[in-house]
Formats: C-alpha cells, structure tokens, sequence
C-alpha cells in the first residue's frame, strides 16, 4: 500500500459462542511486563527497546483473543507511561 502497511487475513479464529446468562462473572489472570527502555539525558526522549511479557491464564480457548488481550494491555500501559500526566497532591489522581 501507499503507507507501507498490509492488512493480513486471518485464519482459523476459533472465537467461542457468547454465554448471556453469566454476566457477574469476571475472570482475572496474572501477567508481568517487562521493558527495556532508553533515556536521552538531555531532551528526556525515551524510546523503547525491547518488552517481554508473561502470562499465565491456563488453557487457552481462543489464542488470538488471548494475544489481542496481551497486546492491548502492553499497548495500554505504554500509553499511560509515555502519555499520561498524574500530578501528584491535592491536584492528583486521587
């Protein structure tokens, strides 16, 4: 494309039929992010190296829905690392 990005199709998604009748149910899974970052002590840049996470969630029903929720939750805390300001005191977050 113009922009040098591609669209891949996906194949065999196993996505799992919807159940309506469990709606308090909440599932929570334990997961470890680690980076590698860089600095530049001069202007405050920081530019990310590398990442490593891991989790643990038992048997995987869905895989891609698995790694979407991964992806998603280190593209989440980037954002609120690089991204977000949280002043501290009576002006904070709480």
């Amino acid at each position: 494309t113009a922009n040098g990005y591609r669209v891949l199709d996906r194949k065999r998604v196993f996505i799992p039929p919807t159940s309506r009748n469990n709606a308090a149910v909440t599932y929570y899974t334990a997961v470890g992010t680690l980076v590698e970052l860089a600095v530049h002590e001069a202007t405050g840049k920081v530019e990310l190296l590398t990442h490593h996470s891991i989790m643990e969630c038992g048997n995987q029903i869905s895989p891609q829905l698995v790694s979407g929720q991964l992806q998603g939750g280190l593209a989440m805390g980037i954002g609120h690392a690089l991204h977000e300001y949280l002043p501290l005191y009576e002006d904070g977050p709480g």
